[in-house]
């Protein structure tokens, strides 16, 4: 908050850049009036954000066991039911999609791969994240490479 007050009111001179130790862009700041007002209120826009986001409530934490329950209940139960232990016990994606066409016919399901896969890698991480659990990791970091597989 001080930091943002700091911006807005002697931010046209620099003030803010002395305070986080950039002496040249302070000098600039100083001899420019804030780079023509210009940078003046780029820095005070990007001072405000932070303020802005704290004020925003955190995401509730979502116990493991509702996330669990969420996943069977906008998955339909009876296809997670009827998938998981498949997966778990390792047969490929395609043999079981075969498999829950066989016994369930009536079913149109189209992206029946694409489902057997979200459930494969819900358990997988589920699994990952309770394995660090139980070693008494307290934080981890989820490292992704966007490519254009992933959504």
């Amino acid at each position: 908050m001080m930091y943002f007050i700091i911006t807005l009111l002697f931010g046209w001179c620099g003030a803010h850049k002395f305070m986080q130790k950039k002496k040249n862009l302070g000098l600039l700041y100083l001899f420019t009036f804030g780079l023509f007002g210009f940078g003046w209120a780029f820095d005070c826009i990007m001072a405000l954000l932070p303020l802005i986001r704290k004020k925003n409530p955190p995401a509730a934490i979502v116990p493991q066991e509702d996330v669990v329950d969420a996943l069977c209940t906008n998955l339909d139960p009876e296809f997670v039911s009827f998938v998981l232990p498949m997966i778990k016990s390792g047969i490929s994606y395609s043999r079981i999609a075969q498999a829950y066409r066989d016994s369930h016919p009536d079913s149109m399901c189209e992206d029946l791969t694409l489902r057997i896969s979200y459930v494969g890698n819900y358990h997988s991480n589920t699994t990952t994240l309770k394995d660090l659990a139980s070693c008494g990791a307290k934080k981890y970091k989820i490292i992704a490479c966007d490519d254009e597989k992933m959504c």
